[in-house]
């Protein structure tokens, strides 16, 4: 599918009036992330796996919409959540689950790719697909540093741009949403961007989107090391092309300060 929309992610690049930002093209591939397919499935037919550290749980819908609830055994939801979702992207959540060992529960808690941030609910497992990923992502907003890791080991560290002091980038702890290839490479916001699950606490809304805050590229490197920007964080087109390839579909990212 290919479409010329508003900027979804919604704050962006410090500097640039909206106008100006009103109108970005970008593509998106239908089917699944590649690096989500070869995550490495909680068997359904099992009743346990270990979790191994830095590992998280990934689930996504089965189906057209997920049901999400305030308490396990709930009748009625407090949100029903279209997959694919607002943007055309696949529906993914992150498990809130931290123990070493995965034992498949009727119910799970999700972290919701809604605001405000760090919205929780529950969800019956039945409605979803779980995937265990080995990768997660730490944003360091005081060094302008953020780093990739897969298990233990880091695989990437670079220098970033981050929100002012009156656009700030939040902390907390968030997770990757979609994947949106940009039809401009050397635009605005490189090649590839990542939208996730935290919005911005001071702006509702921003180029035509809700305040999503988005990881992506850029077009003006020598910011980055800076509070540049209206909450995205942004980080040289090379290093955003070597994430779009690695990171799958619900890696959780923590943005502390």
């Amino acid at each position: 599918m290919t479409a010329t929309r508003r900027l979804l992610l919604g704050v962006t690049v410090a500097g640039v009036a909206v106008a100006t930002v009103a109108a970005v093209g970008f593509t998106r591939d239908d089917r699944e992330p590649a690096p989500l397919r070869k995550q490495a499935t909680v068997k359904r037919d099992t009743r346990t796996a270990a979790i191994p550290h830095g590992f998280s749980i990934v689930a996504h819908s089965r189906g057209s919409t997920v049901k999400v609830y305030a308490r396990p055994g709930a009748k009625q939801p407090i949100r029903v959540l279209p997959n694919p979702n607002a943007n055309g992207g696949l529906l993914v959540f992150l498990v809130d689950w931290s123990r070493p060992r995965w034992t498949r529960p009727r119910w799970v808690r999700l972290r919701l790719p809604v605001r405000p941030n760090g919205n929780v609910g529950w969800a019956r497992a039945s409605e979803l697909r779980f995937l265990q990923n080995p990768f997660r992502v730490k944003v360091d907003l005081t060094r302008h540093e953020i780093t990739a890791w897969r298990g233990r080991r880091p695989i990437l560290r670079e220098r970033i741009g981050v929100g002012r002091a009156l656009t700030p980038t939040p902390v907390g702890k968030y997770f990757i949403t979609e994947l949106i290839n940009v039809e401009n490479p050397g635009g605005l916001y490189g090649p590839h961007a990542f939208g996730t699950s935290a919005y911005s606490t001071v702006l509702t809304n921003f180029g035509g989107g809700p305040g999503q805050i988005g990881i992506h590229g850029t077009n003006r490197p020598e910011l980055l090391g800076t509070d540049v920007s209206h909450g995205c964080i942004r980080l040289r087109n090379p290093a955003i092309t070597r994430l779009a390839r690695t990171l799958p579909l619900g890696t959780p990212v923590e943005i502390t300060r």
